[in-house]
């Protein structure tokens, strides 16, 4: 319980047990027997209005509680809002840092890297053909298992002309040319493939060394994002703290929060996670109104009830100091008299005299709890004044 609460209640108990003496006062006042009693209840009723003013004080001074609460909830509310804002900055800052491998990046410009690679063998190879015969090659078995063939003029004219050399027998000469054809045609496609295998080999290199790079990368931008959230989720406990110590409770704060959660997790749209940013802040910050409104009104009233307070502290100090002047007016006039009668006149007319003042003292209150003390004490002045009276000789 903070020091306003205490107050507060402290406040409410002292006015409750105040109620409560209104009555034992008066029935000490009716039951005469006990005079140390009756003096008891007027100086807890004293020490009550005097407790009362002294907690009021304690709540709208200058740098009383209430002014105190009101400074702190301004400064909540300038804070809540600073960390708002910040909050709406880093969730610009991680809208910024997201990527959709899926959406083409326009600024990056994909120009592509050509590769002239030129064969060393197709000669060889089709003037080979062309010695033999196509249907002398295996390439014939093949063109009946595959209807697309060799896209090649002279593989093409071979089989559609249908050449008699096809089924000639070479001779010795031909059949050398075949073998340097096939030589160099064989010697020649294999470095062509080398050389295929060398680009292909450099572009795995490159393509490890992309991934490997785009993994890295990744995980910067995830390390980044983390932090973002680390400070969002900094933010809201801060925030959360900050609302618990000027004991703020905020309805469907709970449920608020969760949308962004959810919001964050789902990595709804930068508009969306802004806008319910946005309907939290406004929410504290209208209920920190609230209650800052809710002190200024407090303020208001408790200055005011300070104000009655004095006046009913001092009507009752007058009251006290009356009858207890009364009191020993009485006593001094029966002592004076010794063993001779007491003439009633004599003491009715000093008591009438505290009655009028009394009265003019409950002419200037408008307080319920002083109406009733006052009028107490007046009723036991009058009842010992027609008890005063009875002891008049009858005329």
């Amino acid at each position: 319980m903070g020091k306003l609460e205490e107050y507060l209640k402290q406040r409410e108990d002292i006015t409750n047990y105040l109620e409560a003496l209104v009555q034992v006062h008066k029935e000490a006042l009716s039951d005469g027997s006990d005079g140390n009693q009756l003096d008891t209840v007027r100086e807890h009723i004293s020490v009550c209005f005097s407790d009362l003013l002294k907690i009021n004080d304690k709540l709208i001074s200058h740098n009383g509680i209430l002014k105190n609460e009101m400074s702190k909830l301004i400064e909540v509310r300038a804070e809540v809002l600073e960390l708002s804002t910040k909050e709406i900055e880093l969730l610009k800052e991680k809208h910024i840092w997201d990527f959709d491998s899926s959406v083409p990046n326009k600024v990056l410009d994909n120009r592509t890297t050509k590769f002239t690679f030129e064969t060393h063998y197709r000669d060889d190879m089709n003037n080979y053909i062309e010695l033999v015969g196509i249907t002398n090659t295996s390439l014939s078995r093949d063109y009946k298992e595959d209807n697309h063939g060799i896209e090649d003029n002279l593989y093409q004219k071979n089989t559609y002309e249908g050449s008699d050399e096809n089924n000639s027998v070479l001779t010795r000469d031909d059949t050398l040319k075949c073998m340097t054809y096939l030589h160099n045609a064989s010697s020649a496609v294999n470095k062509d493939i080398q050389a295929l295998e060398g680009i292909i080999k450099n572009m795995k290199k490159d393509q490890n060394f992309l991934q490997d790079e785009l993994k890295i990368q990744t995980s910067k931008i995830r390390t980044i994002k983390k932090r973002i959230l680390n400070d969002i989720e900094t933010i809201n406990r801060r925030t959360e703290k900050i609302l618990k110590e000027i004991n703020l409770t905020i309805p469907n704060q709970s449920e608020v929060k969760d949308k962004k959660l959810i919001s964050l997790a789902k990595g709804n749209s930068i508009n969306n996670q802004i806008q319910l940013s946005r309907e939290k802040v406004e929410l504290e910050i209208e209920f920190i109104d609230i209650k800052k409104d809710t002190f200024a009104h407090m303020f208001k009233e408790l200055k005011n009830e300070t104000s009655g307070l004095k006046s009913q502290n001092e009507l009752w100090k007058d009251c006290l100091e009356e009858v207890v002047s009364l009191e020993k007016k009485l006593k001094y006039k029966i002592s004076r008299k010794g063993s001779g009668p007491i003439i009633p006149t004599d003491l009715i007319k000093i008591i009438q005299t505290s009655l009028n003042y009394l009265q003019e003292l409950m002419n200037l209150n408008n307080s319920k709890v002083i109406s009733s003390i006052i009028e107490d004490e007046k009723d036991t002045l009058i009842r010992a004044c027609k008890e005063l009276k009875k002891q008049l000789p009858v005329i």
